[in-house]
C-alpha cells in the first residue's frame, strides 16, 4: 500500500473534522522537517518602508490589485514561515537596528522579541496592537496603524527604515456588515495573552470546523478585509516617501489540503505563497 492510500484510509476512520486536521498538521510537519522549504529573508530586498499584511495569500492578492488597478510590480515569493511567530525567527536573525517596527500583532511585541532573540533586535517596535485596539471589532482596524505611524515616524532619525505590520486581511472580517456579524474574540486571546492574562480562543474558524458558517462566507469576508487594508495603505503611501514594498508574513487556508488557518511548520503553497509587491508612485 502506497504512503497516499494508507494516509486517505486513516482520514476515512477519523470522524470529526478537527481531529483530522490535526494529524494533518502533523503529518505535514513532519514532512516539511525531512524535506524543508526555502524562503524569501526580507532583510536581503531593498526597500524603505515594508508594508506587512497578515495572513495575505498571493493569489488573492493578485486578483484584489487588478480589481482596484492599484500599480506597480508583482511578484510571488515564498514565505520563510506558516505563522507570524515562525516569519519572525527566520527572518530578524541578524542585525535590525536600522528598523522600526510598527507593529498591530500581539506576537511582534518587544517582550517576545525579546524572548525569542535574548535581546533588543529592532532600533524600536511601536505596539499598535496594545494602544490602537478596537474593542469592538476585536482587532486593531488598519486606519490606526497609519495614526500610529504619522504621530511616531518624526521622533526617529530619517535614515530609518520602517516595517508597517497591518492585522488584515486576517479574521476578524470588519469590512462591513455581514463581515461583522462573524466577528467573536478576534485577536482578543492573543493581545490578553502579552499582558500576561488568559481568555479561551474561540474564532470563526471554530465554527467552520463545527459546520456552523459556510467556508465560502468566510473567504468572501477575508478578501473584503484585504480590500479595506489596501485602501488605507493607498492613503498612507501617498504621503510617504522612499521604496514601498507590500509582502505579507505567510497566507492562509480555507479548507484547501483539509486545513484551516495557518498553523506552524506546515510549508504549502496555501501559506508559503505570498507577494512581493512593490509600489508604484
Amino acid at each position: 500500500m502506497k504512503l497516499k492510500e494508507l494516509i486517505e484510509k486513516v482520514l476515512l476512520l477519523i470522524k470529526r473534522r478537527e481531529l483530522k486536521e490535526k494529524f494533518l498538521i502533523k503529518l505535514f510537519r513532519f514532512y516539511f522537517r525531512v524535506f524543508p522549504r526555502r524562503g524569501l529573508k526580507v532583510l536581503k530586498k531593498n526597500w524603505d518602508v515594508l508594508i506587512v499584511l497578515d495572513a495575505c495569500r498571493y493569489d488573492i492578492f493578485k486578483e484584489v490589485c487588478r480589481e482596484k488597478k492599484i500599480k506597480g510590480e508583482l511578484h510571488r515569493v515564498s514565505s520563510v514561515g506558516s505563522s507570524t511567530i515562525e516569519w519572525v525567527k527566520k527572518n530578524f536573525e541578524t542585525d535590525c537596528s536600522d528598523i522600526v517596527y510598527y507593529s498591530s500583532n500581539p506576537y511582534v511585541s518587544k517582550y517576545l522579541i525579546r524572548k525569542t532573540f535574548g535581546k533588543r533586535k529592532f532600533y524600536d517596535i511601536i505596539p499598535v496592537w496594545d494602544f490602537g485596539w478596537d474593542e469592538e471589532l476585536k482587532t486593531v482596524p488598519p486606519e490606526k496603524v497609519n495614526e500610529a505611524f504619522f504621530k511616531y515616524c518624526k521622533d526617529y532619525p530619517s535614515e530609518k527604515k520602517a516595517i508597517i505590520h497591518y492585522m488584515q486581511p486576517h479574521h476578524p472580517f470588519i469590512a462591513d456588515k455581514e463581515s461583522m456579524k462573524l466577528i467573536q474574540e478576534g485577536w482578543k486571546f492573543a493581545r490578553e495573552e502579552r499582558k500576561g492574562r488568559e481568555i479561551r480562543k474561540k474564532t470563526i474558524w471554530d465554527k467552520i470546523r463545527k459546520g456552523d458558517i459556510p467556508i465560502e462566507v468566510a473567504f468572501r469576508s477575508y478578501k473584503k478585509n484585504l480590500e479595506l487594508v489596501l485602501d488605507s495603505i493607498e492613503d498612507l503611501s501617498r504621503k510617504i516617501e522612499g521604496k514601498i514594498v507590500i509582502t505579507s508574513d505567510h497566507g492562509n487556508c480555507f479548507g484547501e489540503k483539509g486545513l484551516l488557518e495557518h498553523p506552524y511548520g506546515v510549508h504549502i503553497n496555501e501559506l508559503k505563497d505570498v507577494p512581493w509587491f512593490i509600489l508604484e508612485k
